[in-house]
């Protein structure tokens, strides 16, 4: 599968609980603002270089309607971008697998979590996967902590329970464990950014008075032509 039309699912459904403070009520987290521009549209564009011909595939949830308006009303909605509302909240792994009863995507595929950046070599990620004939390929560093980004095969959304309640991600790697299912660990130092609580939402921030000016275009170094600062 070549990395250019592979489908990408950004999963944007989380409640932000932990930003209810900072963020104003019923904002999704991957519309933060960061320097007048929403975090969603800077992760866009930092990684639809490895993408060009691909698809994003948005669940959404929290904060449905005004996600729903920004990709409507902005340009970001000339990318091609399918965006879905779960009916309810459905864990990380179960908005996968809701997902894949709406649209059919490509073999392997991406997710990709709408709250984190990291600046991986997403091809050497791939080719790593695909070696390794993994069921999953998670990008993780040097303590096995995730850095927001994976590939799947189908066979992964096979795998996941069916089951009336919502199911997460660890729920489903534990039943990988268990059946000894094949899981690949992609280790890398590169930069990494999570601006799910307030701390990292900060840290971003103060990251991107160094990367553009207030209410710029979101693109990070030019268009990657340098990596992220650690």
């Amino acid at each position: 599968m070549q990395l250019s039309r592979s489908d990408v699912i950004l999963l944007a459904g989380g409640q932000g609980t932990r930003m209810r403070n900072v963020l104003p009520d019923g904002l999704p987290k991957c519309l933060s603002d960061v320097q007048g521009i929403p975090f969603l549209s800077i992760l866009l564009d930092h990684i639809s270089p490895f993408f060009r011909e691909a698809r994003f595939l948005i669940a959404g949830g929290y904060g449905w309607n005004l996600l729903n308006r920004y990709l409507t009303e902005n340009s970001i909605a000339k990318r091609s971008i399918l965006a879905f509302r779960e009916p309810e909240p459905l864990g990380t792994a179960g908005a996968i697998s809701w997902l894949v009863k709406q649209v059919n995507f490509s073999d392997p595929f991406w997710i990709i979590n709408a709250d984190t950046l990291c600046d991986l070599d997403y091809g050497e990620m791939l080719a790593y996967h695909e070696a390794s004939n993994s069921v999953i390929t998670v990008a993780c560093d040097g303590e096995f902590r995730h850095v927001g980004a994976s590939v799947a095969s189908r066979r992964f959304v096979d795998l996941i329970p069916r089951v009336d309640a919502k199911v997460d991600m660890a729920e489903v790697f534990t039943l990988l464990g268990q059946r000894h299912e094949p899981v690949g660990w992609f280790m890398t130092d590169a930069p990494f950014y999570d601006i799910g609580d307030e701390t990292g939402l900060t840290k971003f921030r103060e990251l991107a008075k160094s990367l553009f000016p207030k209410g710029g275009e979101g693109r990070m170094s030019d268009n990657r032509k340098e990596s992220l600062p650690r």
